[in-house]
């Protein structure tokens, strides 16, 4: 399990990188537990295969709301569940 994001500072400049699902759990679970990310940005680098990996995302729509706001770089990239 990743203990952080694959890099960035959070700015518009520097975003925080998710290039794993490891990594995006990690997101997923800063939301979660109420870590506010508010106006931090975040950039996902590559596709995330979410199907048969070891981490669970039985409740992926608690970062949904995050990922269509204005913070959200997909890149174009998908996360295949």
């Amino acid at each position: 399990m990743a203990t952080g994001f694959g890099g960035g500072t959070g700015t518009e400049a520097d975003p925080y990188l998710i290039t794993s699902a490891n990594e995006l759990a990690y997101f997923r679970d800063q939301v979660n537990s109420g870590i506010s990310v508010a106006g931090q940005y975040i950039k996902q680098t590559s596709d995330i295969d979410l199907v048969g990996d070891e981490v669970a995302f039985d409740n992926e729509h608690l970062v949904e709301s995050y990922v269509e706001s204005d913070y959200y770089d997909g890149e174009y990239y998908e996360g295949d569940s």
